[in-house]
């Protein structure tokens, strides 16, 4: 091929790509190259950061009913007040006839306080109660308006201490529990008379200590000697302040968080999100000392909680909803809690789920009373309760 050939061929080649390149609309490309370089600018990345609006959420559950280790006391703003107590008086019956000469009521202490006792009062129970019951003070089998005296006809001082105790009972609340064949007769109730000066709980063998052995109504007759074993024995607890961020089992309260996602564009790329609380060390309760102690019950003292996004704002299905996050932590330290949100954010920000929305819960609200109290972040400096979200923008084609 000679010289003029190949630059014939060569023009007509640059001439067919620049045709190629040019603003025919029906081209592959539209639009003219600019000028300089074409380089896309990269998305920006973001923090976005919105304060939570909480509410408390009280619920009724049994869990007094159903304690290994019942509890007179008060800390950490529960107050164990009162224990009911309900003996086997299905075998009053057998008794019928005899005479009942001395009552004495044991109450073993499994573990508690040694540096103060509890003042009580013991009161004669005028009602029934179950175990599966929510009771609380306002809902108690009622009882007596006075105390049951001892042997001698009189109402001593009686205090619960770190060790077995027994009180004298008058005789006669049994005798007329036999006599009339328990038809009216239900059982005792064990009443906190006064705050202590100092916190702590006493913690009691309940129905379900076989090993250790539970309360017991010990009988002497003319002649013959027995014990009344608990039927069923429940441990009345209050308290709580309406004013605390906090979340108890067993009470139980939950926390519910709302919040706006508003200010986050659809088309945000999430990279991390969290709820952001600071725990309260001052004012937790994971287990107590008688739950704690390996040789009774060894639970941990680690609160377990649940974060789920409710169904709807409305009850029921307020009440239970997708999980979210769980895990556990040291509820009587004082630190920064990150929980996870990202996949929940993420469905939020692209439409596949509605913002209900979140619920904070003890995971063992219906079996341990447990307590964690959380900062508002008023007026200790700390932050409030948060949303936290670190998002970035796609990169620009536009090019601008």
């Amino acid at each position: 091929m000679n010289r003029e050939t190949i630059i014939y061929s060569v023009l007509t080649f640059l001439f067919i790509i620049a045709a190629g390149c040019g603003s025919d609309p029906e081209a592959p490309v539209v639009e003219r190259f600019r000028d300089g370089t074409y380089t896309p600018e990269a998305g920006k990345t973001y923090c976005y950061i919105d304060t939570l609006e909480y509410s408390s959420i009280n619920l009724a559950t049994g869990v007094g009913g159903d304690c290994s280790l019942l509890k007179m006391g008060w800390n950490k703003g529960f107050k164990f007040e009162t224990i009911l107590i309900d003996f086997s008086s299905d075998s009053l019956s057998k008794y019928e006839g005899k005479s009942v000469s001395e009552v004495t009521l044991k109450i073993p202490v499994r573990i508690g306080p040694s540096n103060f006792d509890l003042k009580i009062g013991l009161y004669e129970l005028l009602g029934p109660f179950s175990e599966d019951d929510t009771l609380s003070p306002a809902n108690a089998p009622a009882r007596a308006d006075t105390q049951i005296t001892d042997s001698f006809g009189t109402v001593p001082e009686r205090t619960i201490a770190a060790f077995d105790q027994e009180y004298s009972i008058n005789r006669n609340v049994v005798q007329n529990w036999i006599d009339s064949k328990a038809d009216t007769s239900y059982g005792l109730a064990v009443v906190l008379e006064e705050d202590p000066d100092s916190l702590g709980f006493f913690e009691i063998n309940s129905v379900a200590d076989l090993e250790g052995g539970p309360i017991a109504l010990n009988v002497i007759f003319e002649d013959d000697t027995t014990s009344f074993g608990v039927n069923r024995s429940y441990s009345i607890v209050s308290g709580g302040n309406s004013d605390e961020l906090a979340v108890y089992g067993g009470l139980a309260r939950r926390i519910f968080f709302e919040f706006d996602l508003g200010g986050v564009s659809d088309s945000a790329i999430i990279h991390n999100s969290e709820l952001v609380l600071n725990v309260d060390g001052s004012g937790g309760l994971g287990a107590t000392a008688g739950e704690e102690s390996g040789d009774i019950l060894g639970l941990p003292t680690v609160f377990y909680y649940y974060l789920y996004s409710p169904d709807d704002t409305l009850y029921p299905s307020f009440l239970e909803g997708k999980g979210v996050y769980e895990g556990e932590f040291y509820p009587f330290e004082s630190f920064e809690l990150r929980l996870p949100l990202d996949k929940y954010v993420s469905d939020i920000i692209d439409g596949s789920r509605r913002n209900t929305g979140l619920v904070l819960q003890s995971d063992l609200e219906n079996v341990r009373f447990q307590k964690v109290l959380f900062s508002p972040g008023v007026a200790d400096s700390l932050e409030p309760p948060r949303v936290e979200i670190i998002y970035s923008m796609p990169a620009d084609f536009d090019g601008e």
